[in-house]
């Protein structure tokens, strides 16, 4: 069974009629975001609105207190495309008249009413809870000093929470999709993929590289063997420089080994050609020594 819920509404005046006080306000608006309702915003959707056949309006939704009616002709009420008004005719009494008053004076300015949600929707947008308000039945429209704190049902507070939380975990990543999962492991397979055979061109091009070196710092230097260079010249070659054809030949010793010098081209051109296939999918950043 729907519980009653009471909405404000801040559209409301007063004037006289020849001698006869008369209220008008604006009662419900369609399609107008409402003020925080307690972990949720709503909207009356057009047309959504059923009005009670026999509508009062209240004086704070005091049953007491009736400002009109429209069974007795103190009351009409109008709908719109922008929503529902009404015009009603306070009677003579002492509470009315202290109602005029404080109007007048301003202390009191906002409307209300009182309706039975049959028929609503709840989402998330923008990071946030809303509620559409598909149909719903009005029983009461009330003059009221307080429209900046509406009060609704426990039961839609809850329905809200939940999916506040529903979302939260969402955003969270702790419900996953199958999808999602099987894309996510793909990925992560690629740059796995990626990092061993950069990892392993690497190694060929320079075997002091230590791929799990903090930074990609060369530790060549805390090496127990010392590496030295010399050139080898032929002495028939005229040139001066090492330019020519006949330039020296520079080979590495280790404690006094001779090591013939290696041919880097071919791994240098295929270090080249994945590292930019590899950074330009995964963005990664080539760690490459020069040689």
């Amino acid at each position: 069974m729907a519980k009653a819920e009471l909405r404000a509404v801040g559209e409301l005046t007063f004037s006289l009629e020849g001698n006869r006080p008369r209220i008008e306000a604006r009662a419900i608006k369609y399609d107008s975001w409402s003020v925080d309702l307690g972990g949720f915003r709503e909207r009356i959707l057009p047309n959504a609105i059923n009005l009670d056949s026999d509508l009062v309006a209240l004086f704070d939704h005091a049953t007491d207190k009736v400002l009109g009616r429209v069974s007795a002709g103190t009351m009409t009420v109008r709908t719109d495309d922008a929503g529902i008004s009404f015009t009603a005719y306070p009677p003579e009494t002492s509470w009315a008249q202290d109602l005029r008053v404080s109007m007048e004076r301003g202390d009191i300015k906002g409307c209300s009413f009182r309706m039975f949600v049959d028929e609503d929707h709840f989402y998330v947008e923008s990071g946030e809870v809303r509620r559409d308000i598909r149909k719903a039945r009005v029983t009461e429209l009330t003059i009221t000093s307080m429209p900046a704190y509406p009060e609704t049902s426990a039961e839609a507070r809850s329905t809200a929470e939940a999916l506040k939380v529903t979302s939260e975990e969402n955003r969270a990543g702790r419900v996953l999709s199958a999808a999602n999962e099987i894309a996510l492991k793909a990925a992560l397979e690629a740059i796995d993929l990626a990092e061993t055979t950069l990892e392993s061109v690497l190694s060929q091009i320079d075997p002091t590289f230590d791929p799990e070196a903090e930074d990609g710092e060369d530790d060549s230097e805390d090496s127990s063997e010392e590496m030295t260079s010399t050139v080898k010249r032929d002495a028939s070659c005229p040139c001066s420089n090492t330019e020519c054809s006949c330039a020296p030949q520079s080979s590495e010793t280790t404690d006094g080994a001779s090591v013939e010098p290696r041919s880097t081209v071919g791994a240098t051109e295929t270090l080249q050609t994945r590292s930019s296939v590899y950074s330009t999918k995964f963005g990664l950043i080539s760690t490459r020594k020069e040689t």
